[in-house]
């Protein structure tokens, strides 16, 4: 186990499963645990693998999708008071919301920094002459006026 979510947060996951298996009749998948506690998926995910690998959880894998239910949720008593987990998600979304703004403002910097080219001469003559093109009425192709 690399990093061992909080004591709190784990009965928080088992609690979600007990309601949601009662309320939905079958274990609940990592999202509709994320639903239920307002947590955002990834987090979810990485208590609830770190939970079953400790033996408090059974994750129930399908091609699409992994299911959850309580194995022996006593061992999460086992786990630390506090834990850094979320400590580390706050940190790695600023350091991407940092590298985001960073390369926004490289690609600005890249078109703003293209000037257009200078008008052919030629182009502003052929302005000149057809410019009032669209207003002028086209000739009669039989004559008349």
């Amino acid at each position: 186990m690399s990093q061992l979510p909080a004591r709190a947060d784990g009965h928080l996951i088992v609690a979600a499963i007990r309601i949601l298996e009662h309320l939905e009749e079958h274990p609940p998948t990592e999202e509709e645990i994320a639903a239920l506690l307002r947590w955002h998926e990834d987090k979810t995910r990485v208590i609830t693998r770190e939970l079953a690998d400790l033996g408090a959880l059974a994750a129930i894998r399908s091609p699409f999708e992994v299911r959850y239910k309580l194995q022996d949720p006593a061992r999460v008593d086992e786990l630390p008071a506090s834990s850094n987990v979320s400590d580390d998600f706050a940190r790695e979304i600023e350091a991407f919301d940092e590298r985001a703004t960073a390369e926004q403002e490289r690609i600005e910097e890249m078109l703003g920094s293209a000037q257009p080219k200078p008008e052919d001469p030629s182009k502003a003559a052929l302005e000149d002459e057809f410019g009032d093109f669209k207003g002028r009425k086209p000739k009669d192709p039989f004559g008349g006026d």
